[in-house]
């Protein structure tokens, strides 16, 4: 951080808890009327933005993630099927028994007690699988990848993926 003025060292400490430039730059004791114009500039600053990416690099080496493991663990997520977590009679399989993969894209279960009783009067239980979100883990993917056209909008509606392309430039001024 050398080069970089007291107050900016403070803000590179401050953006990198919470990458929110505006309240990195009132914590670090810019002003309040201006520091979401500050914040901003000085992430356009060349000595800020390496400092930060250091302070990053030295964040994510001291949690052994890499950028691979990020890939990685939404790959599962974007692959996961509902096979993964059956056996082969059609049976939900236990949670600590699943592959690493459908671990991966499993959020977590619930138990659900029914108040329906069988032949031998017990309660039935029912485990619920709640896996994440798959949708979003494939346009993650596809934005890091540049799978998709830099005009695509992506939003994720619920379990719908919608993605609006902007043809206007190649299409021209067709309607309909």
């Amino acid at each position: 951080m050398k080069g970089l003025t007291p107050k900016q060292r403070l803000f590179v400490t401050e953006y990198t808890k919470d990458l929110n430039a505006t309240a990195a730059a009132r914590r670090a004791g810019y002003s309040k009327k201006t520091a979401d114009r500050i914040g901003p500039e000085l992430l356009g600053k060349t000595g800020v933005a390496g400092a930060i990416a250091v302070k990053t690099a030295a964040q994510l080496a001291r949690a052994e993630i890499t950028a691979q493991d990020v890939v990685n663990e939404l790959a599962c997520i974007a692959r996961s099927k509902a096979s993964w977590f059956v056996d082969e009679r059609g049976n939900l399989i236990e949670p600590a028994k699943l592959s690493p993969e459908a671990a991966a894209a499993l959020v977590g279960w619930d138990v659900v007690r029914r108040n329906i009783t069988s032949g031998d009067g017990q309660t039935d239980e029912v485990i619920r699988i709640k896996r994440w979100n798959k949708v979003e883990a494939l346009k993650l993917l596809a934005q890091r990848f540049g799978l998709l056209d830099e005009r695509a909008q992506i939003e994720v509606v619920g379990p719908k993926l919608e993605i609006l392309l902007s043809c206007a430039p190649a299409c021209g001024d067709r309607a309909g």
